[in-house]
C-alpha cells in the first residue's frame, strides 16, 4: 500500500483551522434499504460504504456537520494502480508503433543533380541550363502527384561537374555525404563511369539521360546505374539497320578515341559480320585535333564509298564536315552522325554567324553543304504519345513558350527524375523511410526500377537496366533538324507523316554508296576483258622474245648497227606498258590504281625515248646535201618501198635467182656509190657488166655498204 501524505487544512468561513484528529471508531452510516439504493447517487454510496478504509472526513459530510475539513491525499487501490499502469504501457506501445510505421513518418528525400553547369561550350551550357529549368518546373508537379499522397517530399541538390572526371567524382561524394539518396548525371560517359563506381559504394542509384556507353551496361561493375536513354548497343544496331534500309553496302566509319566512340565502333563491327556490309575506311581520331581532322578528310576523299558515319561528339562532327567542304567535297557524300550531334544546328548557327564568319557568301554555302545531314537520335519527343502531349500542354499553359520542343536531353533528364521518385517511394513502402534515408535497403537494381509511361514514351528496362527505347532519324532541312523517320524497338523503319527525308543536294532519291562517276569495274570473267588480256599477253611475250633474240645475236652487224641499248629499251618499254590492262581489270584498289599509272607512263616513256633517239640518228644520217637531192630517198619513195608489194617484188626467188634491180632515174646513184662509178656511162645512165666481169666487181663489204 502507498502511504498517504497529509495536506494543509482548508478554511471554510468560520471553520477552525485546527486539524481534526482521526477517529479510531468512526460512526458508520446507516444502511439504506435495497429498494432506495437506486435513487441514491452512486458516488455517495461508494464513498459511504468505503469511508472506513480511509483516514479523514469527506467534504460532503463536513459540510453537513459544519465540522472543520482536513484535506488529505487520496490513496488508490492496487486495482487502480494496475489500470493506470496498463494505460501508460498501451500509450507507450502506440507511440513506438507510430514511430516505427514507415507510412506514418513524413520525410524529405534529396536527389543530387551532377551536371556541367559552367561548360565552356555555349551550346552545351544552354542545354544544361534548360535542363535545370525544366527539372525545377517539374519537381513541384511530381511532388503533388507522387510524393504528397505518401506524405513525403523531394528536393534537388545541384552540383557542378565542370565536365571533368575529377570534379564529377568530387561533387558526387559531396552529395553522398550530404544525404542524397539518388543522383542524376553526368553528361559524358567518361565521367559517368567513375561516378557510378563511387556511388555504388554508398548504395546510391544513379540515372543518366545522356551517357550511352556500352560499358555502363555491365552490372557487375555498375550495379546501381540505369539510364533513361538507350545504350550504344541499340544505337550501333540502328546504324546498320539504316544502311540496310537505304541499300548501302559500304561505308566509312569515323569515331573519336573515347569511351563513347569505341563503344559504338565495337557494336557496329560485331553487327556487320553477319550482313552484306563492309567498312571501306575506318578512322579513330583524337578529340579536337585540327591537324588530324585535315589529314583524315584528305584521306577520306580517296575512299570508294560516299557514305560516312560519325560516332563522335558534336564539335568534332562539325569540324569534319566544315573541313570536307573546304577541301571540295560535293553533294554526293552522305553524312550520318550519332546522337551527340542532335544540337549541331545550333552549332552551325553559332559558327556561321556574322561575328564568327564575316564572309557571308562562304557561310551561306557552308550552311547549304549541311543540308540533308542525317542524325540517328533516341526518341525524346514521343509525338502522338498521350503522356508527352499532356506534358507539352501543361508546359505551354504554365510557361508560355515552346522551348520544350526545341532542346535535347531535357526530357530524358525529366524521365530520370520521375524514375527516381517512383523507385524511392517503392522502396519506402518495402523497407521503410529510415532505411531509405540511411541507404541501408541493399535493394538490387531489379527491385529499384519501376516501369512507367514518361514524357519520352514508355520506360521499359532490359535485364541489364538498359532502356528499351525507340529511335528517330533527324534530317537537316532549312538549317534545322526535324524528325523524318521512326525506328521501333524491333528496328523497323517507317517514315513519319508529313515529312519527307532529304539527302544532300536537296534530293529525295536515295543516292548510291559508290561515287557517281565510277563505273562498274571490268571483271576478269567478261569476254571483252579476256580477249584484251590475251592480246596483251601475247604482245608482251613477243616483245620479250624479240629482246631475248637481240641479246643472243648482239654481236651481229645489224644488231650493232641498230644499237642494242635502244632496242632493249624499246622492247622492255612495250612489255611494261602492255601490263597496264591486267591492272585495270578486276576490283580496283589503291595498289592497282597507282600501279597502272606508273606502268603506262614508264613503259611508254621507255618506248618513245628509244624511238626518238633512233629518229635523231636517221636525221643525222640523211642530213646531207647530196642525199637531199636524191629522189629515191624522198619520203614518197621510201614509203612506197615500205609497202608489201615492193617488199614482195624485191625478195629472193625460190630457186636462189637474183632479181634484177631497176635502173636508177638519176646520176645520183653513181655519185652516192663511188665504187659503182665504173659501171656508169658518161651520160650518167647505169650500165651493168657482163657475167664474165663479175669477178672484177669490188665487194660491198669493203666500203661498208650492202649489195643490192
Amino acid at each position: 500500500m502507498l502511504c498517504c501524505a497529509g495536506r494543509p487544512v482548508m478554511d471554510h468561513g468560520d471553520v477552525s483551522m485546527t486539524p481534526n484528529p482521526p477517529s479510531r471508531s468512526p460512526q458508520r452510516p446507516s444502511r439504506v434499504p435495497r429498494s432506495q439504493q437506486a435513487s441514491r447517487p452512486i458516488s455517495s454510496n461508494y464513498f459511504d460504504r468505503n469511508v472506513d478504509r480511509h483516514v479523514g472526513v469527506f467534504p460532503h459530510e463536513a459540510m453537513r456537520s459544519r465540522q472543520p475539513i482536513v484535506q488529505r491525499n487520496f490513496c488508490p487501490t492496487s486495482r487502480q494502480q494496475h489500470l493506470v499502469m496498463l494505460r501508460v504501457a498501451v500509450a507507450i506501445l502506440l507511440l513506438i508503433g507510430l514511430m516505427l510505421d514507415p507510412r506514418a513518418q513524413a520525410a524529405n528525400f534529396k536527389i543530387a543533380l551532377v551536371l556541367p553547369d559552367t561548360a565552356a561550350d555555349p551550346t552545351r551550357r544552354a542545354v544544361v541550363q534548360f535542363v535545370h529549368f525544366l527539372l525545377n518546373w517539374t519537381l513541384p508537379i511530381l511532388n503533388q502527384r507522387l510524393a504528397a499522397p505518401a506524405g513525403h517530399t523531394f528536393t534537388l541538390d545541384y552540383h557542378d561537374s565542370l565536365l571533368t572526371t575529377r570534379d564529377t567524382v568530387r561533387e558526387s561524394l559531396i552529395a553522398a555525404q550530404s544525404g542524397a539518396v539518388a543522383v542524376i548525371g553526368e553528361w559524358f560517359s567518361s565521367n559517368t563511369i567513375p561516378m557510378s563506381y563511387a556511388m555504388s559504394h554508398y548504395g546510391i542509384f544513379v540515372c543518366s539521360g545522356s551517357a550511352t556507353s556500352e560499358d555502363l551496361s555491365d552490372k557487375t561493375l555498375h550495379p546501381t546505374l540505369f539510364r533513361s536513354i538507350t545504350s550504344d548497343s541499340y544505337q550501333g544496331n540502328v546504324f546498320t539497320r539504316a544502311l540496310i534500309h537505304f541499300g548501302w553496302q559500304e561505308f566509312n566509319l569515323l569515331a573519336d578515341i573515347s569511351v563513347y566512340g569505341t563503344s559504338v565502333v565495337k557494336v557496329i563491327q560485331a553487327d556487320i559480320l553477319t550482313r552484306n556490309i563492309t567498312i571501306a575506311a575506318q578512322y579513330m581520331m583524337a578529340f579536337a585535333d585540327p591537324a588530324e581532322v585535315t589529314a583524315t578528310v584528305a584521306d577520306l576523299a580517296k575512299s570508294p564509298s560516299r557514305v560516312v558515319i560519325m560516332a563522335m561528339q558534336m564539335e568534332q562532327a562539325y569540324a569534319i564536315m566544315a573541313e570536307a567542304y573546304a577541301q571540295g567535297f560535293d553533294s554526293s557524300w552522305v553524312w550520318i552522325a550519332s546522337e551527340p550531334s542532335s544540337r549541331i544546328a545550333a552549332k552551325l548557327d553559332e559558327m556561321t554567324s556574322p561575328a564568327a564568319m564575316p564572309d557571308r557568301v562562304y557561310a551561306l554555302a557552308l550552311r547549304k553543304f549541311f543540308e540533308g545531314m542525317i542524325v540517328v537520335w533516341p526518341q525524346e519527343l514521343a509525338l502522338g504519345d498521350v503522356t508527352f502531349n499532356d506534358w507539352v500542354q501543361l508546359y505551354r499553359a504554365t510557361v508560355g513558350d515552346t522551348k520544350i520542343l526545341d532542346f535535347r536531353y531535357h526530357l530524358f533528364s525529366q524521365s530520370c527524375l520521375e524514375a527516381h521518385m517512383r523507385a524511392i517511394l517503392n522502396l519506402d513502402q518495402k523497407y521503410g523511410t529510415n532505411a531509405v534515408l540511411q541507404r541501408t535497403t541493399n535493394a538490387t537494381l531489379e527491385e529499384y526500377l519501376v516501369p512507367f509511361n514518361s514524357s519520352t514514351g514508355p520506360v521499359v528496362y532490359t535485364a541489364r537496366g538498359d532502356r528499351m527505347g525507340y529511335f528517330q532519324i533527324l534530317n537537316m532541312q532549312d538549317s534545322k533538324l526535324v524528325p523524318a523517320m521512326a525506328i521501333d524497338s524491333q528496328f523497323r523503319i517507317s517514315p513519319l507523316p508529313g515529312v519527307t527525308l532529304h539527302f544532300p543536294g536537296n534530293t529525295t532519291t536515295v543516292p548510291p554508296w559508290q561515287p557517281r562517276f565510277q563505273l562498274d569495274a571490268a571483271g576478269y570473267d567478261q569476254p571483252g576483258v579476256m580477249v584484251t588480256l590475251a592480246v596483251a599477253g601475247i604482245s608482251i611475250l613477243a616483245a620479250l622474245g624479240a629482246w631475248v633474240m637481240l641479246v643472243v645475236y648482239r654481236r651481229s652487224k645489224r644488231v650493232r648497227h641498230l644499237g642494242l641499248p635502244y632496242i632493249s629499251a624499246l622492247c622492255v618499254g612495250l612489255a611494261v606498258a602492255l601490263t597496264t590492262p591486267f591492272l585495270w581489270a578486276g576490283e580496283p584498289t589503291d595498289v592497282t590504281c597507282n600501279a597502272s599509272e606508273w606502268t603506262l607512263i614508264l613503259g611508254m616513256s621507255l618506248a618513245l625515248a628509244s624511238l626518238a633517239i633512233r629518229s635523231y640518228r636517221l636525221y643525222r644520217v640523211f642530213d646531207n646535201r647530196v642525199l637531199a637531192k636524191s629522189q629515191s630517198l624522198g619520203s614518197r619513195s621510201l614509203f612506197r618501198r615500205c609497202t608489201p608489194s615492193q617488199t614482195w617484188s624485191t625478195r629472193p626467188s625460190r630457186f636462189g635467182a637474183r632479181p634484177r634491180p631497176r635502173p636508177a632515174r638519176s646520176t645520183s646513184f653513181c655519185t652516192a656509190r663511188p665504187w659503182r662509178s665504173q659501171y656508169c656511162s658518161l651520160s650518167g645512165s647505169r650500165t651493168w657488166p657482163s657475167r664474165h666481169a663479175a669477178s672484177t666487181r669490188p665487194t660491198a663489204r669493203r666500203a661498208g655498204y650492202s649489195t643490192p
